[in-house]
C-alpha cells in the first residue's frame, strides 16, 4: 500500500494498480480503468449488439477498434526492445487487467509467421455460459495481436483464431496477409447493404403483387356491382299476365342497350310474354344511335311473337326525332304506361 488504505496501490506483474477512494476511481499503468463483472455486466453489454448486428460484423467491428489501440500498446511496452521480450512486457501487463495469461508460442520474423496461445481469455470466459450458437469468439484480442503484429514484422498480417469449447484457451496464428480489418469490414458491409436491397426488392415485389391482386379483386367487385346497378337501373317488371313493362331511366349506351335486349329476351321467353311496353319518361336523351337502338329492341321482341309498345316520349325527345326524321321501328307508340297497358289488353 503506497499511500495508506485510503488510496491504496498495487504492482502485479509490473503493472502499477492504484485507486482513488474519494473520488470512486481506479488506474493500470496510470490509465483510468474501470472493472467489470464479465458475466452478467460486460456479456449483457455486448451479447444484445452481437444480435442485432450478427456475429460476423459484430467481431469485425471490435476487432477493428481494439486494432486502433494496439499502436499505443506497441510504442508504451514494446517499442525499442526485441519484440519477443517487449510483448512479454505487454502480455504482464494486460494479464494484470484480467485479460488472460498470454504465451508467445513461436515467433519467425523471416517467414513472418508466430503462434500466440491465450491461456483463460477474458472474452471466452465471458461467453461461456451462452450456447455455441451465440457466443463470437475473441475479436478484441484478435484486433490487438494484429495491431502488434503489423509492427513486429513490418507487414500486415492476419489472426485466425482457435477457441477452446470450454472457454479456457484461445490460439491465434498470425500469418503475413493482404487482408486489413479495414476492408473486410468494407466488404461485409457491402455484401450487407446488397442483401438489404435484394430483401427490400423482395418485399417490394411482393407488396406490389398484393396490390395489383388486390387491385384486381377491386375491379371484379366494381365490375359486378356495376352491372348490379345496371340491372337494377332498368328492371323488367311483370305488370299484368303476358304483360312486361321496362321502365328506361338515364343515358341508353350501347353496352346498356345491348344488355337490356338480352335480360328483355331472356324474360319474354321465360315468362312467356305476349306484350312489353318500353318507357322512355326516364330517358335523358335520344339521338340517331339511341333511335336505331330502340329500333332493334323492337323488332327483336316482335321476332319472339311479342307486341311492342312505347311510351313516355317527352316533347323534347319528340321534337328531336321529328327534326331528324327518326323512328323507334314498329312499335305503337302512348302517351303514358297507362295508355300503353289499356291499349294491350
Amino acid at each position: 500500500m503506497a499511500n495508506g488504505a485510503e488510496d491504496p496501490s498495487i504492482k502485479v506483474l509490473g503493472t502499477d494498480l492504484a485507486w482513488d477512494v474519494a473520488a470512486g476511481t481506479c488506474s493500470s499503468a496510470g490509465l483510468r480503468s474501470a472493472m467489470f463483472w464479465l458475466d452478467p455486466s460486460l456479456l449483457w453489454m455486448l451479447a444484445p449488439m452481437a444480435d442485432e448486428l450478427g456475429i460476423p460484423l459484430f467481431r469485425l467491428l471490435i476487432a477493428y477498434n481494439a486494432n486502433l489501440g494496439a499502436d499505443e500498446d506497441y510504442h508504451a511496452l514494446i517499442a525499442g526492445r526485441e519484440f519477443s521480450q517487449g510483448f512479454r512486457l505487454w502480455a504482464d501487463a494486460v494479464a494484470s487487467a484480467g485479460w488472460g495469461r498470454f504465451e508467445l508460442a513461436s515467433f519467425d520474423r523471416l517467414e513472418v509467421t508466430a503462434r500466440v496461445v491465450v491461456h483463460n481469455p477474458w472474452e471466452l470466459g465471458m461467453q461461456r455460459q451462452l450456447p455455441p450458437g451465440k457466443r463470437w469468439g475473441c475479436p478484441f484480442l484478435q484486433g490487438k495481436l494484429i495491431g502488434l503484429f503489423f509492427h513486429g514484422f513490418g507487414a500486415t498480417c492476419w489472426a485466425e483464431e482457435e477457441a477452446a469449447d470450454d472457454g479456457s484457451r484461445a490460439l491465434f496464428t498470425v500469418t503475413r496477409s493482404t487482408r486489413t480489418i479495414a476492408h473486410e469490414l468494407e466488404v461485409l458491409r457491402a455484401a450487407r447493404i446488397d442483401e438489404q436491397r435484394r430483401e427490400v426488392a423482395s418485399l417490394l415485389a411482393q407488396r406490389t403483387s398484393e396490390l395489383e391482386a388486390a387491385q384486381r379483386d377491386l375491379e371484379a367487385v366494381v365490375s359486378r356491382q356495376a352491372e348490379q346497378i345496371q340491372r337494377l337501373s332498368t328492371p323488367i317488371l311483370q305488370v299484368a299476365a303476358g304483360t312486361l313493362a321496362v321502365p328506361i331511366v338515364g343515358v341508353i349506351s350501347p353496352q346498356r342497350g345491348a344488355e337490356v335486349t338480352h335480360q328483355l329476351l331472356l324474360a319474354i321467353s321465360e315468362r312467356r310474354a305476349r306484350a312489353v311496353v318500353l318507357d322512355l319518361t326516364g330517358v335523358d336523351d335520344v339521338d340517331p344511335a339511341v333511335a336505331e337502338l330502340l329500333g332493334r329492341i323492337v323488332r327483336a321482341v316482335q321476332l319472339l311473337g311479342a307486341t311492342c309498345a312505347i311510351c313516355g316520349i317527352r316533347p323534347d325527345v319528340a321534337q328531336v326525332l321529328t327534326h331528324e326524321g327518326l323512328g323507334l321501328g314498329a312499335g305503337r307508340v302512348y302517351a303514358d304506361l297507362q295508355a300503353a297497358l289499356a291499349a294491350l289488353r
